[in-house]
């Protein structure tokens, strides 16, 4: 059995045995019962006479007997405690019932739990707590009507929505539609450009330079002229380092 510390008007129900057989004690008298309780590392409370109840059902009564139904439930007797032996302090008491040396004296261990001290609560934390919980519940509330506005129709998330669906089915599609094929690429002429001195070269700009000087270029002493493709227009120039066998050239223009 177990109770919390500080409980009161508690009840215990006893099975009384005669010491000849083992058989149930009925008929027992109420007054000749003698009751004690034992709280862990204490000394035994006075013991004191069992008073008769009058019922099973009676109002709690400290040190109160009564056998609860001879033919049903033969034995079996109920025992009303006084609240000190409850108290709290100690983790358990132990309940001894005896009669007389004809019947087995009975004794039943109750475990104590510690109460809870609700004086320890921190009224004010816990009123911060409440508070930032509301605070917290009020903004959640405005967040989901706003979403609730967002999402309905012409709202900005349903025309974010809209937007999205319309570049992934027809924007985007159309936009790769319309992209040159690779067939396209390599079978539509250049726009003629060439790359400064110095400067790094676009793809068009390093083919048509190299085009020009495969095609169209002219020596004059240690001077090297590429010409752009209408064939007089100077595309670069170039500084050899021998006139008659050169090995290196730089570009000068």
């Amino acid at each position: 059995m177990q109770v919390t510390g500080g409980d009161t008007n508690v009840t215990t129900y006893f099975m009384m045995r005669l010491v000849a057989d083992g058989t149930a004690a009925t008929g027992l008298t109420v007054t000749t019962f003698d009751l004690q309780y034992t709280r862990t590392g204490a000394a035994p409370a006075a013991k004191a006479d069992g008073t008769d109840l009058g019922s099973t059902s009676a109002a709690h009564s400290d040190n109160g007997v009564y056998e609860i139904d001879s033919a049903d439930s033969p034995g079996l007797y109920r025992v009303d405690w006084p609240d000190a032996a409850f108290a709290a302090g100690v983790k358990q008491v132990h309940l001894a019932v005896t009669y007389d040396a004809t019947v087995y004296a009975e004794v039943l261990a109750v475990n104590i739990d510690a109460p809870v001290n609700l004086t320890t609560v921190n009224a004010a934390a816990q009123t911060a707590t409440l508070d930032t919980i509301k605070a917290e519940t009020v903004l959640i509330v405005a967040d989901t009507g706003e979403l609730q506005t967002d999402w309905a129709d012409g709202g900005r998330l349903d025309l974010i929505q809209d937007i999205i669906a319309a570049d992934t089915t027809t924007d985007i599609p159309a936009l790769i539609a319309a992209l040159p094929t690779l067939s396209q690429i390599l079978t539509t002429a250049m726009t003629e450009s060439y790359a400064a001195k110095g400067v790094a070269p676009s793809l068009t700009q390093a083919l048509m330079m190299i085009q020009q000087n495969l095609e169209n270029f002219a020596y004059n002493g240690t001077t090297k002229t590429t010409k752009k493709i209408n064939g007089t227009t100077t595309a670069s120039t170039y500084t050899l380092d021998n006139a008659s066998s050169p090995t290196s050239s730089t570009r000068t223009t």
